[in-house]
């Protein structure tokens, strides 16, 4: 059993993008406090900008007409055109010859300074107006709201002007267009005049700090996760020292959202290499189990079976109920390892596995049901069956599921001999899974003999084009020239 003070087991669970954070918390940290000071600096170095706001509210939703005449234009068109005034240059010109050069500003550097604006199913107008200083920004706001009331009067005078000429001949026509132009005014039912502002709008130097602390945050978070492999191999390092288990090496596996983890275009020599030195000497199947299913085991042994076969007979055994590893290899599903054989042709408990795209040798699967705990005799069964593998094949990998959730991978784990523990993918690395299973091993009086860490393949799809196979050492056949070769 594990001493369970031990500093690696005090982490718990930590996702990989978790764990690449608090790595990187320190940097992180940094980058926002000195984010936030220069923000800070900058922005109270800038020049203070005021705005103030004055409010029109219309006292009709209808253009002025000197004759009377029924008018059915819809009120918001009516209000969107007022909104185009306001801003057109010939209110500006107005607005600054009631500034009287007290403001040296040109039209088009008020057209800048000049928001307006108007409230959904509302008759009023907001117009805001920026300046160097309160009483310059209330100022403005004056002379714009000016400058459309004396807009407006000269239009509408001009209107009723050129009604009143063309009846001239009926006063009393005329005298109504006269009524309706003196009532109709500036079309202002309400003027709220803009108040000098007390503080400025900008710059914020409380706001823009926070701003810029939390982009620069985003931002490192953003290259922490990007760069969060190397953190997960470190942790990975850290936890096989803790523990005392070998890390044999890490695996990059293909990972899309849709088919989850498959075997990548990263070779897997150097896992495969330091596999051979843990399992050398050692008699019977090696167990590879992940501490999680969303560790990708299944990929991770295919891949592994994949770099093997290339210079020796391999078969791999799916004894995950989720048949994980089966659906990968694209094989179609054998006879179980628990069911009897009529003789002892071990071809018959194989299927061969697609070849890897771009050529490489073939992977034979096997598969091993729940019947090996729940039918009398199986279990012997699945021993003799195992048995004329291991016999064939120089190399046989199985599958299973999490050791401390599956029986039967718990139950396998006196069958094998040797048990390889997979680590991280998206299940990322738990501490407390990894005790939980060396515990659930010294019951079964075994140990955890290596551990294999799976990352996502930088880069995503495999390639359509893979390494060629190795020449077979001593002209013996590969895999592809030979399904079941005989072991040496």
């Amino acid at each position: 059993m594990l001493d369970t003070t031990d500093d690696w087991r005090a982490n718990g669970r930590r996702s990989v993008v978790a764990s690449a954070l608090w790595r990187s918390r320190w940097l992180i940290a940094a980058t926002m406090v000195l984010a936030g000071l220069g923000g800070y600096l900058i922005s109270s170095l800038l020049s203070p900008v005021y705005t103030a706001q004055a409010r029109l509210v219309l006292a009709t939703t209808q253009p002025f007409d000197p004759l009377a005449r029924p008018l059915n234009g819809a009120p918001d068109r009516y209000v969107a055109n007022q909104l185009a005034v306001l801003e057109s240059r010939p209110v500006l010109e107005l607005a600054l010859q009631e500034l009287d050069g007290d403001d040296r500003i040109s039209v088009e550097q008020l057209a800048d300074a000049v928001t307006v604006a108007a409230p959904a199913d509302t008759d009023i107008i907001e117009v805001r107006v920026t300046g160097p200083a309160p009483d310059v920004a209330a100022a403005r706001a004056m002379a714009v709201v000016d400058g459309y009331r004396a807009f407006v009067l000269e239009q509408v005078q001009d209107s009723a002007d050129a009604a009143a000429d063309a009846v001239a001949a009926n006063p009393q026509t005329v005298a109504d267009i006269r009524t309706r132009a003196a009532v109709f005014g500036d079309g202002l039912a309400v003027v709220e005049e803009a108040v000098v502002p007390s503080s400025p709008t900008s710059p914020r130097p409380a706001r823009d700090a926070l701003l810029a602390v939390c982009l620069a945050g985003l931002v490192t978070m953003a290259i922490a996760l990007v760069r969060r492999d190397d953190a997960v191999e470190q942790e990975a390092a850290a936890v096989a020292d803790g523990t005392g288990v070998p890390l044999l090496g890490t695996a990059p596996l293909a990972f899309s959202r849709r088919h989850g983890f498959r075997p990548g275009a990263a070779p897997l020599d150097l896992p495969v290499v330091a596999l051979d030195y843990v399992v050398a000497g050692r008699p019977g199947a090696v167990l590879v189990a992940g501490l999680d299913p969303a560790t990708g085991a299944g990929a991770l042994v295919l891949g592994l079976a994949e770099e093997a076969a290339r210079n020796r007979g391999v078969v791999v055994v799916d004894a995950d109920p989720e048949r994980a590893l089966l659906r990968v290899s694209g094989a179609s599903e054998p006879r179980s390892l628990d069911e009897p054989l009529p003789d002892d042709d071990h071809r018959r408990l194989v299927a061969p596995g697609r070849p890897p795209p771009g050529g490489g040798a073939r992977v034979d699967v096997a598969v091993l049901g729940e019947g090996f705990l729940h039918r009398q005799g199986a279990a012997e069964v699945t021993r003799r069956n195992l048995g004329l593998l291991v016999e064939h094949y120089d190399l046989v990998l199985v599958h299973a599921a999490p050791i401390t959730s599956d029986a039967l991978a718990f139950a396998l784990v006196r069958e094998v001999g040797a048990v390889v523990l997979a680590i991280g993918g998206r299940a990322g690395l738990s501490t407390d899974e990894l005790a939980a299973a060396q515990d659930q091993l010294a019951l079964a009086g075994r140990e955890c003999d290596g551990l294999l860490l799976v990352t996502r393949l930088r880069g995503g799809r495999r390639p359509a084009a893979a390494r060629p196979p190795a020449a077979p050492a001593s002209g013996r056949p590969t895999a592809v020239q030979q399904r079941v070769p005989s072991r040496r």
